[in-house]
C-alpha cells in the first residue's frame, strides 16, 4: 500500500513525546490523527479503519485485548505500543495482545520511524 494512502492514528495524552511520534507516523502514513485516550477507540477503528496504530500504553481507557482481536480478524491496524521500560506489565499485556511491536518509550522517541518502516516492509498491510 502506498504511504500516501495509509491512515495512521496515535493514541496518547502525553504532550512531550507527541510531536516525535506524530512525525514518525507521518513518514509512513499520508493521513495522521491523534486521540488523547482509548475511549471509544474500537468503535472508531471499526467506523474509520486505520492502517497503523501507535499506542502509548499509559493512555487511559485502552482495551488491549479488543485491539488485538480486531487486528487478528481484520488484518488491521498494524499496532505498535510503547511504555516506560519499568512498566513491564503493560508491555507484556501489549505483547500478549499480539501487537506487531512492543517497545520502550526510549525506543519510541529514538527509533520509531525505522521500526515502522521495518514492520511495513516485512508485513505489508492488506489492501481493502
Amino acid at each position: 500500500m502506498p504511504e500516501n494512502t495509509r491512515r495512521g492514528l496515535f493514541v496518547s495524552g502525553d504532550l512531550m513525546l507527541g510531536v516525535p511520534v506524530l512525525n514518525a507516523l507521518g513518514t509512513v502514513c499520508g493521513d495522521v490523527t491523534r486521540a488523547l485516550s482509548g475511549r471509544g477507540l474500537i468503535d472508531k477503528l471499526q467506523a474509520e479503519p486505520v492502517d497503523v496504530l501507535v499506542l502509548d500504553l499509559e493512555a487511559s481507557d485502552l482495551d488491549l485485548a479488543a485491539i488485538g482481536e480486531l487486528t487478528r480478524t481484520t488484518g488491521k491496524p498494524l499496532t505498535v505500543a510503547y511504555a516506560p521500560h519499568v512498566a513491564t506489565e503493560r508491555l507484556q499485556g501489549a505483547a500478549d495482545a499480539g501487537f506487531a511491536a512492543v517497545i520502550t518509550r526510549g525506543q519510541a522517541a529514538n527509533q520509531l520511524p525505522a521500526i515502522l518502516q521495518s514492520l511495513l516492509t516485512k508485513s505489508p498491510l492488506q489492501s481493502e
